[in-house]
């Protein structure tokens, strides 16, 4: 797969959730920047798509307050994210 230096059992748990808690606590990835330039560039659709749905699944927030980042940190992988749930 192209872009698939990382795989998905490659990200660490610490730092999926990191950028859960920074979504979680902000609706942004504020508190994890590092962390998602980190992975930026460096995962597959399906590493790509499966950490969305962990943050979408797990921050409790809005995907409206934190896709448009998200996004822009894996603009290959627009295509391939799911529709927003609201």
């Amino acid at each position: 797969m192209e872009g698939s230096d990382v795989s998905d059992s490659a990200i660490p748990d610490v730092l999926k959730h990191a950028l859960a808690r920074s979504v979680s606590k902000n609706g942004d990835f504020f508190l994890a920047q590092s962390e998602l330039a980190s992975l930026a560039g460096r995962l597959g659709d399906a590493e790509v798509v499966s950490l969305y749905e962990f943050i979408r699944d797990t921050s409790m927030r809005l995907e409206r307050e934190w896709r448009p980042e998200f996004m822009a940190a894996f603009p290959l992988q627009q295509g391939v994210l799911p529709a927003p749930l609201i």
